[in-house]
């Protein structure tokens, strides 16, 4: 028998989308836009703006997330402040973007 049970993935999926549900119109749409900025699917710009602002916000972000994966390459493997820090520094600007958004 197993002792470390863990749900079912589509158990997990299921909550997920939930979760996502209860999040507020703009957050859905900033959402969806971030992962086809993200995953470069289609033309960002094309399919989400609505706006002169809304083109300039899009096209910075496909800039800023253009490092996404030199980032991920630079996860640390320690926690030493050494290590961390050069990961730190582009990953808060990132996050920072995105809760300015």
């Amino acid at each position: 028998m197993a002792s470390g049970m863990k749900p079912a993935q589509g158990s997990m999926a299921l909550a997920e989308m939930k979760e996502f549900a209860s999040f507020p119109a703009a957050t859905q749409r900033y959402i969806r836009r971030s992962l086809d900025i993200g995953l470069d699917r289609d033309d960002a710009v094309a399919r989400w703006s609505r706006d002169v602002v809304e083109s300039a916000s899009i096209r910075a972000q496909a800039k800023l997330y253009g490092g996404l994966p030199m980032l991920s390459e630079t996860v640390p493997d320690d926690s030493g402040l050494d290590a961390v820090e050069p990961f730190l520094a582009p990953l808060i600007t990132v996050v920072a973007f995105d809760l300015g958004q």
